[in-house]
C-alpha cells in the first residue's frame, strides 16, 4: 500500500493531507522520516506520526448507548441517526448499525463497516441470542413467561420462536427478554 493511503485511513484524512504532513516530514517509517507519499509499504513497518504509532484498522466496532429519539439507521431525511452521532468522529467510515433499537428506546447498538461480522450475528438462521432490559405498561404475570416459553404470536400472525422472560425480582413492571429469533 502506498505511504499517502495508509496514512490517510490510519488517521481518517483525505489523501491530500497525507501528502501535505508526508512532505513537511511529520510522518516517520521504521524510524526515518519520509517525504515520499508513494513509498510502498509490505504491511510490517512502523508508520508513526510524530510519536503516534499508526495502524490502519481495517474494521471498525463501536458500542454506543442509544439515546431516545435517536434512529436506528445510517441516514434519515427526518431524524437524527446513530450514524450522525458519530460522523464527526469517523467522516471517512460507512458505518452503519448491526441491528435495530426503536426511536423510543435507549440502550446498546454496535455500529460497524464490516458487512460480513454483521451479517453473522443478524442473519436469522443464526439464532443469536439477543437480550433486552424491558419495562412495560403492566406487571409481569406467569402467564406472560409462559406465552414467550411457547413463542409469542405477533399481531399479524406470525408465530415466533421460543424466547425467555425473566421477570424482574425488583420491579413488577421490568423484566429481562431473550430472543433467539432474528427478525426484521
Amino acid at each position: 500500500m502506498r505511504l499517502d493511503k495508509y496514512v490517510a485511513q490510519a488517521m481518517q484524512i483525505t489523501r491530500s493531507q497525507a501528502r501535505t504532513m508526508i512532505a513537511r516530514g511529520s510522518i516517520t517509517v521504521d524510524g526515518t522520516v519520509c517525504k515520499k507519499a508513494d513509498t510502498a509499504l509490505k504491511g510490517e513497518e512502523q508508520v508513526r506520526a510524530g510519536e503516534t504509532l499508526l495502524g490502519k484498522e481495517e474494521f471498525v466496532y463501536i458500542m454506543l448507548n442509544k439515546p431516545e429519539g435517536v434512529v436506528s439507521a445510517s441516514t434519515d431525511k427526518r431524524d437524527v441517526t446513530v450514524v450522525d452521532l458519530l460522523q464527526d468522529a469517523f467522516p471517512r467510515r460507512n458505518l452503519f448499525p448491526a441491528g435495530r433499537l426503536d426511536k423510543t428506546s435507549t440502550g446498546f447498538v454496535l455500529l460497524t463497516d464490516d458487512g460480513a461480522f454483521a451479517h453473522d450475528i443478524l442473519a436469522p438462521r443464526k439464532h443469536v441470542p439477543k437480550t433486552y432490559f424491558v419495562t412495560i405498561d403492566t406487571p409481569v404475570t406467569q402467564q406472560m413467561v409462559t406465552a414467550f416459553e411457547q413463542g409469542v404470536t405477533l399481531a399479524d400472525g406470525q408465530k415466533m420462536e421460543p424466547a425467555t422472560l425473566i421477570p424482574s425480582s425488583t420491579d413488577p413492571y421490568s423484566a429481562t427478554v431473550v430472543l433467539r429469533q432474528g427478525e426484521y
